[in-house]
C-alpha cells in the first residue's frame, strides 16, 4: 500500500509571507496541508530568529568584535537595503523561491525596457 505524501508544512507556510496566520491555516486545509496556527507562528519566529542571527556581530577568538556588514564598495544606501531585503527574501522564502521572484522581477524589467 502506497504512503500518502503531505508537503512540507513548513515551506507552505513560508510560501505566504504577510499574510495574517488564519488565513494560511486556511488556505493550507484547501490545499491540504493541515496545520494550525500555532506551527504558523512558529515558522515564523524561526525565520525572524535566524535573521537575527544571520545579522548579529560575529566574536573573534581575540575578543574584538567584527560587525557583519557589507563590504565597503556596497556602502551606499540603496544598495545596502536592497541586499539586506535580499537576505530576508531567501530566509524567509528558501533560495529557490527567491531566485524564482528575482528571474521574475528582472524578466518584468526586461520587458519594460
Amino acid at each position: 500500500m502506497k504512503k500518502k505524501t503531505v508537503p512540507n508544512r513548513s515551506a507552505f507556510i513560508r510560501k505566504h509571507p504577510g499574510v495574517p496566520a488564519a488565513t494560511v491555516v486556511a488556505l493550507g486545509k484547501k490545499a491540504g496541508v493541515p496545520f494550525n496556527e500555532g506551527l504558523v507562528y512558529a515558522v515564523r519566529s524561526t525565520a525572524r530568529q535566524k535573521l537575527k542571527k544571520a545579522t548579529k556581530p560575529l566574536a573573534l577568538p581575540s575578543g574584538n568584535a567584527v560587525t557583519n556588514t557589507l563590504p565597503a564598495s556596497e556602502k551606499t544606501p540603496d544598495v545596502a537595503e536592497a541586499l539586506r531585503g535580499i537576505r530576508t527574501a531567501i530566509l524567509v522564502l528558501g533560495v529557490a523561491e527567491t531566485h524564482e521572484a528575482v528571474d521574475r522581477l528582472r524578466d518584468e524589467i526586461l520587458a519594460a525596457v
